[in-house]
């Protein structure tokens, strides 16, 4: 009985360590309320981690490098989404990509090139309706990045997403970009850098 207690009070004991460290450690971060606008239209407002300017983390790992480490791990596999975004005060890639048996996933922080977390998840069904990116074909983040700051006459990008939407028959840039009031997405067809949205 007494050994029941003592396992069952350091199981709980455990628990709320847990659960009180990770509540502390997403307290430090204070998410500023900001509105997302598209073609200078309000689509939406959310609470997002969206840092002022002076405070952006650096970025030392380029978007080619980051590939290299995903195709370093899973060298069969092609990619099908890269995003960049802060979490957490630090820019961070998270590349998506699938072969024939898998889904591939890893995070990369972008200040030191460290993995951060990797994972793989085998198929119970036909992969067929994944689209894999064509990186040879697709316009450069930093093109992305220029047609993003001209359209919004901002002089800060924050945040990137090249993926395959369903909405559109073509791979897309979502660059974010920061402005006194908020951000703004704009959707940049990833083929040709003509602006969708």
């Amino acid at each position: 009985m007494k050994k029941t207690i003592i396992i069952t009070s350091t199981l709980l004991l455990g628990f709320l360590l847990g659960a009180g460290s990770t509540y502390f450690y997403y307290q430090k971060v204070s998410p500023n309320a900001v509105t997302n606008k598209t073609n200078n239209k309000v689509i939406n407002s959310e609470n997002v981690d969206y840092p002022k300017k002076k405070d952006l983390p650096q970025i030392h790992l380029s978007q080619n490098e980051a590939i290299a480490s995903f195709k370093k791990l899973y060298s069969s596999a092609q990619i099908s989404s890269i995003s960049l975004k802060v979490i957490h005060d630090h820019y961070v890639y998270d590349i998506a990509g699938f072969d024939k048996n898998k889904d591939c996933t890893i995070k990369i922080d972008a200040a030191n090139g460290k993995i951060i977390s990797q994972a793989t998840t085998r198929y119970e069904y036909s992969n067929d309706e994944l689209t894999a990116l064509d990186l040879k074909k697709i316009i450069s983040q930093n093109s992305a990045t220029k047609i993003a700051k001209r359209r919004t006459n901002s002089d800060q990008a924050i945040s990137w997403q090249l993926t395959n939407d369903s909405k559109y028959d073509f791979p897309i840039w979502k660059v974010t970009t920061l402005e006194s009031n908020g951000s703004c997405a704009t959707i940049i067809n990833a083929l040709n850098g003509e602006i969708i949205e």
